[in-house]
């Protein structure tokens, strides 16, 4: 099996989504009057990497066991994630419009009962280890 950084046609095409994903990032943070800008410009080439090529993902609420589970801690940086996920066809395109406005389904840190797909609400940095220890001990 070829390694990843060995397959110029692959790094390519996530290069290209992950600028995409960026400039998402900053239309949504202009047009939202709010994000933590420089965290989700930080981690949108590891989102489209994950989402785009590792994760055997599946969403929230999917059966699969041998589905991977993200458990996004970073979650002042979700504008990244968000634009990944519609990238990826998970979510519409037009939610992204609605990024941090009163009653959206994207607030500016993730929460699981404006978008029941993710895996866990987050915010507080780190408190992803905790609930993956959780889980993983249950």
């Amino acid at each position: 099996m070829i390694a990843l950084w060995q397959d110029r046609e692959v790094l390519d095409r996530l290069e290209a989504k992950a600028r995409v994903v960026r400039a998402t990032c900053v239309r949504m943070a202009h047009e939202g009057r709010e994000s933590h800008l420089n965290g989700a410009l930080s981690c949108a080439d590891i989102l489209v990497a994950l989402h785009g090529h590792w994760l055997r993902a599946g969403l929230r609420g999917d059966k699969d066991p041998d589905r991977d589970v993200l458990l996004f801690s970073k979650g002042h940086a979700c504008a990244a994630l968000y634009a990944t996920l519609a990238l990826e066809g998970d979510i519409p395109l037009e939610w992204l419009d609605r990024y941090a406005r009163d009653e959206s389904p994207l607030p500016s840190h993730p929460c699981i009962h404006a978008l029941p797909l993710l895996e866990c609400s987050s915010g507080s940095l780190g408190h992803g280890l905790g609930i993956g220890t959780g889980r993983a001990y249950a």
